[in-house]
């Protein structure tokens, strides 16, 4: 249980961290590559710490997308206010 509230307080912090440096890459292209980007970093930290294989790698890495393309998708949605999106935010990342 521990090991796991480990590795969503890291993979948290480093999408919160590039958060900011997404949302100020003004096309959408950017924002995607920005994303794919954070989430490729963040498999670097997590592989690091972990020191896990390939082959993990290769399991973490999708899951790892699709919390990018969620938080993506958050983000662009204008309808929520910024308390809500940092509760679903956290939600999200509870999810992983």
């Amino acid at each position: 249980m521990r090991y796991f509230s480990l590795v969503g307080a890291l993979i948290l912090g480093t999408l919160m961290a590039t958060s900011d440096a997404a949302a100020q890459v003004p096309a959408e292209a950017g924002k995607a590559a920005t994303l794919a980007k954070a989430a490729q970093k963040q498999l670097g930290e997590l592989s690091k710490l972990l020191n896990l294989t390939d082959a993990q790698k290769a399991l973490l890495s999708p899951f790892l997308q699709e919390e990018a393309d969620k938080v993506k998708a958050l983000k662009g949605d204008d309808t929520l206010s910024k308390e809500d999106k940092l509760t679903k935010l956290k939600g999200i990342k509870g999810e992983t």
